[in-house]
C-alpha cells in the first residue's frame, strides 16, 4: 500500500500557481495598487500645495527685498535733507551772529571816534 501525500502548488514548482493563489494574490495586488494610485494622488496635490507655498514665499521675499532698497532710499533722502536744513540753520546763525558782532563793534567803534568822550558803562567822562 502506497500513501502518498498531497502536495501543494509551491511544493510542486515555484512556478505553478493555483487558481485559489491567483484570486488570493489578485485581491491582495489590487489593494496595494490603489493604495499605490492613492499614494500618489496624494503626492500630486502635496507637490502642487508646496510649491503653491513656496512660490507664494519667493514673491514674498522678493517684494520685501524691494520694500526695504525703497526704505533705505528713502532714509538716505531724508538723511541728505536733515544735514542740508542743519547747514543752512547754522549759516544763518552764524551770519545773524556776525550781523550782531558787526552791529556792536560799529557801535564801540562809534564811541571810540568820538575823541572827546569816553563811554564806561552808561557815563559819559568828557575829557577837554
Amino acid at each position: 500500500v502506497f500513501f502518498f501525500k498531497q502536495k501543494t502548488a509551491y511544493e510542486i514548482s515555484a512556478c505553478l500557481v493555483g487558481s485559489e493563489m491567483c484570486i488570493r494574490d489578485r485581491q491582495q495586488y489590487n489593494m496595494l495598487d490603489q493604495e499605490l494610485s492613492d499614494l500618489q494622488a496624494n503626492y500630486e496635490k502635496d507637490k502642487v500645495l508646496w510649491m503653491d507655498k513656496f512660490n507664494f514665499l519667493e514673491h514674498q521675499r522678493e517684494q520685501l527685498k524691494n520694500d526695504l532698497v525703497d526704505a533705505q532710499c528713502k532714509f538716505e533722502l531724508t538723511l541728505q535733507h536733515i544735514q542740508k536744513h542743519r547747514s543752512n540753520d547754522k549759516e544763518e546763525s552764524e551770519s545773524s551772529h556776525n550781523a550782531l558782532i558787526q552791529s556792536c563793534l560799529l557801535y564801540t567803534s562809534d564811541a571810540a571816534d568820538d575823541l572827546l568822550c569816553v563811554d564806561l558803562g552808561g557815563r559819559r567822562i568828557i575829557k577837554k
